[in-house]
């Protein structure tokens, strides 16, 4: 049996419709993609670090005359769902540092035990909330359910072939 991974077709639709055409992504931006974790791919259905990066980059200002509007209108929306869900993870950061930070500076004269069992659950309590904040800032709430499924969408697709032998 031999495994293929293959770029979807919205990678695809990215490469025709931005023609080389790169823009620099803004520091947030990048800071935010430096945030996300690690991700263990098994079937390559999630966008990783790298991937949003390399979507984040493309520049379609000046799109050649033989791409479709509909294609260019699919791309720029999966864009904009994508730095929305970047900038979404630096505020859950933001919120766990702050909490983390207020939570051990008001109980700094505790015995480390009740440190032990209360930080935890605050910076827990203070990523969400800062999760909360971010889809508020960045207008998470307010996209469709067309813009977040795009945002979704897999640059890569895991194909298993199986051969007759």
């Amino acid at each position: 049996m031999v495994s293929l991974i293959i770029p979807s077709k919205i990678v695809i639709a990215e490469a025709l419709a931005s023609q080389s055409n790169k823009k620099k992504l803004k520091p947030y931006d990048k800071l935010a993609l430096f945030l996300r974790l690690p991700m263990l791919h098994l079937r390559y259905t999630k966008n990783d670090k790298e991937d949003m990066a390399y979507s984040l980059s493309r520049d379609y200002s000046q799109v050649p005359k033989d791409i479709p509007s509909d294609i260019l209108d699919i791309v720029q929306t999966r864009q904009n769902g994508l730095i929305r869900r970047a900038r979404t993870t630096l505020g859950s950061w933001c919120g766990s540092i702050i909490s983390f930070s207020l939570v051990s500076y008001s109980i700094r004269f505790y015995d480390w035990k009740s440190k032990l069992i209360i930080l935890p659950f605050t910076t827990y309590g203070g990523c969400l909330l800062g999760r909360f904040i971010s889809h508020g800032i960045t207008g998470r709430w307010s996209e469709s359910y067309k813009d977040s499924v795009m945002a979704e969408f897999p640059p890569k697709e895991y194909v298993n072939s199986i051969s007759n032998e």
